[in-house]
């Protein structure tokens, strides 16, 4: 009975830690709130998450991170994003170095639609090479 206790405990830990990392001022990091949206150019686009682009759109792949403490700065980050269509081949990729300065922190990058073909797509967002978040979403026309 204090195995299967502990085990599930294990579990449990384990869990908990998925979607964490720890920052290289020892902050703790939290993602949350990844979305693929559409928007307008620059920092204007629509927080809610969609799943079919139109080719007219630029799409917006945002995350969100917190950290504990609050009062601590998140630290410098690599960010990479890689675009895949539907037969895992690399289409797009970008890189930026961020410092998360105030929890909580949004990021994002976007691209332009007609960049891609009609189809379907995945992103990975990656913070110093672990990948935090996927999402999938379909071009139309």
């Amino acid at each position: 009975m204090l195995r299967r206790i502990a085990a599930h405990l294990t579990i449990v830990a384990l869990y908990g830690l998925a979607g964490c990392a720890t920052s290289p001022s020892g902050t703790s990091l939290h993602y949350f709130n990844g979305l693929i949206t559409t928007g307008y150019g620059g920092s204007i686009f629509e927080e809610n998450p969609k799943t079919t682009i139109q080719r007219k759109d630029n799409i917006y792949f945002v995350n969100h991170v917190r950290w504990e403490p609050a009062t601590a700065v998140g630290g410098s980050h690599v960010v990479n994003w890689k675009w895949y269509s539907s037969n895992g081949t690399l289409v797009a990729t970008r890189e930026l170095k961020l410092n998360f300065d105030k929890t909580p922190y949004r990021f994002y990058w976007h691209l332009p639609a007609g960049d891609l073909d009609l189809g379907h797509y995945r992103v990975d967002v990656a913070v110093d090479g672990a990948v935090i978040d996927t999402r999938e979403f379909d071009i139309v026309s």
